[in-house]
């Protein structure tokens, strides 16, 4: 075998398999029962380094505004293989935001209104209405990450703690490598706490989610945009069920989707976990809608692949339903 071929030798397992068709998957192929990272190792072939070499103009494709999409994807899919600069695990690229008061949600008239401009898409008022009424809030300085959290980074975690939770799409709980900069989704809550405790643990810093008041900012400013990057929806600024792609896509492959305070992915790609719960902004009776009636849950932002563009609103709340549209990731904030 190529010495620099490094996938496991499963022959090598003696554990007996018994009845295959009764079995899970990992047992009728005798696979162990935690996670394998199986990375190929590319950097001792030439080819490999001759890739290397064009790292820069990689980058320079990925975050171009002027390239075409095309460019973009082919750019940044060839990353996920030489090894993407952006991503550094245990140092995110944070942005930092300075305190300051700002009016979150929107009015009633608003909402009624953004219901009916969506209506087609099935929206109902209920679930705009919990957008309302306009409140100032208040935010002490935060610094929240450019990107979302992303398939790379968790496997640095899963290399640490082979029995944690693997997300459900790493078939087999093998590492996808070509997902390596595509934002990791889909896992439950508790294995999102436990990462970012070890990201404390490991790093001696204060990540945790961001708030829902501290992402709604990060996303629209004070300049109140009804998206990222402004007030009209544009296809091409978002991985949304608009952009025909169904499915992740690498992080930051929709530069003119950028916030005001440089974060990308803010709209679609995967909807994202902050840290509060829905309760309603004022004293109001909180909006008994289907989610709610499952019991409380955490407010997610953003929208995602598999979702329309109503949910890319930056003031949308919404959160997780017992459904495979529903595709849950995270980014991290952290305290100054």
């Amino acid at each position: 075998m190529d010495s620099n071929f490094n996938l496991t030798d499963y022959r090598l397992l003696e554990t007996p398999i018994g009845e295959i068709n009764t079995l899970p998957l990992e047992k009728a192929m005798n696979m162990p029962d935690h996670f394998q990272s199986n990375d190929v190792d590319f950097e001792g072939s030439p080819l490999f380094a001759s890739l290397a070499l064009e790292l820069p103009r990689l980058l320079s494709v990925t975050a171009s505004k002027e390239s075409s999409f095309e460019e973009r994807y082919l750019a940044a899919s060839l990353l996920t293989l030489i090894g993407d600069p952006r991503i550094s695990p245990i140092d995110p690229i944070m942005q930092e935001i300075p305190g300051c008061t700002f009016t979150m949600g929107i009015s009633k008239s608003d909402a009624i209104a953004t219901t009916n401009e969506f209506s087609t898409l099935g929206v109902k008022e209920e679930w705009v209405l919990k957008e309302c009424p306009p409140t100032p809030v208040t935010l002490a300085t935060y610094k929240i990450a450019k990107f979302p959290v992303t398939n790379a980074d968790y496997k640095c975690y899963m290399d640490s703690n082979v029995d944690a939770e693997c997300p459900p799409y790493w078939q087999y709980r093998i590492y996808p490598k070509h997902l390596s900069n595509h934002p990791v989704h889909s896992l439950s809550l508790g294995a999102i706490d436990s990462y970012i405790q070890w990201m404390n643990e490991t790093t001696g810093r204060t990540f945790r989610l961001p708030t829902e008041a501290e992402w709604e900012f990060a996303a629209k400013g004070h300049d109140q945009n009804e998206y990222p990057w402004g007030n009209t929806f544009e296809k091409d600024h978002a991985n949304t069920v608009e952009s025909g792609l169904i499915n992740t896509t690498p992080i930051g492959l929709f530069p003119k989707g950028e916030s005001h305070c440089g974060c990308l992915d803010m709209a679609g790609n995967v909807e994202e976990y902050t840290s509060s719960y829905y309760a309603p902004y004022s004293a109001d009776e909180a909006i008994m809608d289907d989610l709610l009636e499952n019991g409380p849950y955490l407010i997610a932002r953003g929208g995602s692949y598999t979702r329309f563009r109503d949910l890319a609103r930056t003031t949308r709340r919404h959160g997780k339903y017992a459904s495979d549209l529903y595709v849950m990731g995270f980014r991290l904030a952290e305290d100054v």
